[in-house]
């Protein structure tokens, strides 16, 4: 089976938004507060796929060094990007 192809819109601070052809698996994981655990989950998700895959994370405002792991994390995804949602939003009912 095929993989779909995904496109991304990347706006880097200092230039234009870059458009990026994924090809391949894309793994979004979503982190808060997992600095204890963080490592072995990269290293697991890491170990699942050998080449030709992608990797988005994005740490939801976590109050630990949970996103200063995530960035010194060297991937071998060839599409690899972190970001961190900085917001105190709560769902209202």
């Amino acid at each position: 089976m095929a993989m779909p192809k995904i496109e991304l819109a990347i706006k880097h601070e200092s230039d234009a938004p870059r458009k990026t052809e994924v090809n391949s698996p894309l793994v979004c994981l979503l982190t808060k507060n997992s600095e204890n655990d963080i490592k072995e989950y990269l290293e697991k998700i890491e170990k699942s796929f050998s080449k030709n895959w992608g990797l988005i994370i994005a740490d939801i405002n976590s109050k630990d060094s949970t996103y200063d792991i995530i960035k010194s994390h060297d991937s071998s995804a060839g599409f690899y990007h972190y970001f961190q949602f900085n917001s105190n939003c709560r769902n209202s009912q």
